[in-house]
């Protein structure tokens, strides 16, 4: 972004600007931990991330679903270095 759409944005916030930032910030931190089993997967080469990855945005949702994701993405299912 460039700097006039930064001002805009800021001065359209006007005295909220701090609310703004840190609903930002929960929602980010929220996404992440929602993908966190995803995430794992991705890091430990898992041999089936992208079947974690769909159960996980598909189902993640529902806690039940995104338990079996992170569950999964611990499993000793990964690619082995030769």
């Amino acid at each position: 972004m460039n700097t006039i759409t930064v001002n805009i944005i800021l001065n359209y916030l006007g005295d909220n600007k701090l609310e703004f930032f840190a609903a930002a910030f929960v929602m980010t931190m929220l996404t992440i931990m929602y993908f966190l089993p995803s995430v794992i997967a991705y890091v430990r080469k898992h041999n089936n991330f992208k079947a974690v990855l769909a159960l996980n945005f598909l189902t993640g949702w529902f806690g039940l679903g995104w338990i079996a994701s992170f569950v999964w993405s611990l499993t000793d299912n990964v690619k082995t270095e030769a």
